[in-house]
């Protein structure tokens, strides 16, 4: 499945899909699945992207609800987050879903794996091969336990696969305990999943991670997985001080991050979150593994950078003929941490600048997967991200 480093998207406008979002506050499991199926059973959905907050006991009642309502022939994919988005912003306790209907145009097959956290790479391998393995898929949606180190997955999807994949890691409030993916009537952990669509699909892809680096480059010179030990052979956190004059504090979480310079294009960058600072040997740990040898620097968070990219991307496509009709929102949790209720503002601005009728939904993550849409309209090679928006447009 060996790709080249960029690939072209050739898009033509469709008019032939149907799509819904849809959410409830029921706080009864299978009630909510049922509040659900209801509300999309006239759409008849192909598939059906479903994100819960993570406050549903047994939530496999929530799928057995919608199955009974919807049948057994949809596909259905998501994962608890911290929170969700949905057609009127991002709440914390409920469940959001979208529901598309292709009429038939295009088709969606899921793929999953166990066992994540013993094999990462077997298992990312596994469900990429599941889903080429008949037909090349035009997108390919992934979805993975939180509990792993999701640099293992990046290294297979930006080396193995030339086909775009979005996507990101499952949450829970910040407890760093639990999480569950929906993989149509099951719920499971330690998995991945990947759902590929086949066929006449129009999309695109659009990345915002424009918070700006402070102070010089660095090497990393000693790191093992997410810890990052040290930087230009000084201790991690003592480069960070030097870098931006002040210490990293608990109430810095989602606000430090550290940028992985790519020498060859400058338009691809990837960002790591600095965990809570816990160790008392100075080094750092990050929501993803930077390899030692790679160049990083520091960046600090503002909410001005965070509501500005996103401004940027819905100008590109107001300016744009495309008329999209539904939007997957995959966002860093961080980003809603530091925001507050100001993260409303990323369906807020989608709304009042594409198109009041745009159906939402997404969450927000532990970890975001996406190209880096380029300015020739190519992609990169797939990434993993940390503090990114990631927009996904269907039009």
């Amino acid at each position: 499945m060996k790709g080249s480093i960029i690939y072209q998207i050739n898009l033509t406008i469709k008019s032939s899909m149907q799509s819904r979002s849809v959410f409830t506050q029921q706080t009864n499991t299978y009630k909510a699945g049922l509040d659900l199926g209801n509300q999309l059973l006239d759409l008849k959905p192909d598939v059906v992207f479903l994100f819960s907050s993570i406050h549903y006991e047994n939530p496999v009642e929530i799928l057995n609800g919608m199955n009974d309502i919807l049948g057994n022939n949809v596909v259905i994919a998501g994962c608890s987050g911290d929170g969700f988005y949905n057609n009127v912003g991002a709440d914390d306790i409920g469940i959001s879903a979208l529901g598309m209907n292709t009429q038939k145009k295009a088709q969606w097959k899921l793929a999953s794996a166990s066992k994540l956290s013993q094999n990462t790479t077997k298992a990312t391998i596994s469900v990429l091969n599941n889903l080429t393995k008949e037909e090349k898929p035009s997108l390919i949606f992934m979805l993975a336990d939180f509990r792993i180190n999701a640099s293992e997955i990046e290294k297979v999807i930006e080396n193995e696969i030339d086909v775009p994949i979005v996507g990101g890691l499952a949450g829970d409030d910040y407890q760093m305990k639990n999480c569950y993916l929906f993989k149509n009537k099951e719920v499971v952990e330690d998995n991945i999943i990947g759902v590929g669509v086949y066929g006449d699909i129009d999309f695109e892809i659009y990345v915002g991670n424009d918070i700006q680096p402070v102070g010089k480059s660095g090497t990393i010179t000693s790191a093992q997985g997410t810890l990052i030990n040290t930087i230009d052979n000084m201790q991690a956190m003592d480069f960070i001080e030097q870098e931006t004059g002040k210490p990293v504090l608990i109430t810095d979480r989602s606000i430090s991050s550290l940028m992985i310079i790519d020498g060859d294009n400058h338009h691809i960058k990837r960002l790591r979150s600095i965990q809570i600072p816990k160790h008392n040997d100075r080094s750092i740990e990050l929501y993803g593994g930077i390899e030692i040898g790679a160049k990083v620097r520091v960046c600090i968070a503002n909410a001005e950078t965070l509501h500005s990219e996103v401004k940027k991307i819905v100008n590109t496509i107001a300016n744009s003929k495309l008329s999209p009709q539904a939007a997957l929102i995959f966002s860093c949790a961080g980003r809603k941490y530091f925001l507050g209720e100001e993260i409303q503002n990323e369906v807020a601005i989608l709304k009042d600048n594409i198109s009041s009728s745009i159906q939402i939904s997404g969450f927000p993550t532990f970890g975001e997967i996406s190209p880096i849409r380029l300015p020739n309209h190519s992609y990169s090679k797939n990434k993993f991200h940390n503090m990114t928006y990631i927009l996904t447009l269907f039009n």
